[in-house]
């Protein structure tokens, strides 16, 4: 694995990977996985809540996700991945772990986060949670790229 594939190979690996070690060790797929956005924070909540509201539809996030509630106030919401096994949280501001240097672009914080977990009650039959995990990661990746979102994974060199 090297750190110059784009963004678009790195979702169309984990997407066809179904080894869990590999998921966990090699493409870095385990809980509390953040995806760092960057611009307006109020529009940027406001859109990528909405598309998880919206889901699934073509032109957005294509995977079925479902509204959970609201936690800490409007500062964060919370989604259930449709198919199962994974549960993430949208939250308006920055997250005090990734303010170095490092994690800025064109040296701004982020003012959105998104959180992948992978625990849930309800689990897709046959499916470990780091392959569920990465199934929702994957379907919320291509949404940050047709709606070109600037953001941070947590991998390097994307």
């Amino acid at each position: 694995m090297t750190d110059k594939r784009t963004l678009r190979e790195y979702l169309n690996e984990i997407r066809e990977c179904e080894d869990p070690d590999k998921l966990r060790n090699e493409l870095k797929i385990y809980d509390n996985w953040p995806i760092l956005l960057y611009g307006n924070q109020d529009e940027l909540f406001s859109k990528v809540t909405q598309a998880f509201r919206d889901s699934p539809k073509p032109e957005g996030i294509q995977d079925s996700w479902h509204y959970v509630g609201d936690s800490r106030g409007v500062r964060t919401q919370l989604f259930d991945y449709g198919l199962g096994t994974a549960h993430v949280q949208v939250t308006r501001g920055s997250h005090g772990m990734w303010m170095s240097e490092e994690d800025k672009v064109n040296g701004l914080d982020h003012s959105v986060w998104v959180m992948f977990h992978p625990y849930q009650e309800k689990k897709m039959e046959n499916v470990n949670w780091f392959r569920a995990m990465a199934l929702a990661i994957v379907g919320f990746g291509e949404y940050v790229m047709r709606e070109n979102l600037t953001a941070r994974f947590p991998k390097n060199g994307l």
